[in-house]
């Protein structure tokens, strides 16, 4: 597929015709209509990388809060949160060490 939008996006033909049929055959070869160029390619990629990136990031927000709110309202030993939360022990120490400043 990556090689079908280079040509299509980067070779020029030299009669406007020749597009229509490559994108007809395109259609054909793939069975997909309207077929991403590598512009679109290259953006969805890089939403979806996004989207990755801010649920690593929010599921990393959601395990500080859970740290913080067991360090503050229980007395279980860090190992234990460490435990219940899946997290390591240093990342629990450390929003201790934050919380005792």
């Amino acid at each position: 597929m990556g090689f079908f939008a280079f040509v299509r996006n980067f070779v020029h033909f030299s009669d406007p015709r020749h597009y229509r049929i490559f994108d007809k055959k395109l259609e054909t070869i793939t069975g997909k209509k309207n077929v991403m160029g590598v512009k679109e390619t290259l953006l969805e990629e890089g939403r979806t990388e996004g989207v990755q990136i801010g649920r690593k990031e929010e599921k990393k927000e959601l395990n500080y809060l859970f740290v913080k709110n067991l360090l503050t309202q229980t007395t279980f030993s860090v190992a234990m949160i460490a435990s219940l939360c899946n997290v390591s022990e240093a990342f629990v120490r450390k929003i201790k060490k934050e919380l005792n400043k």
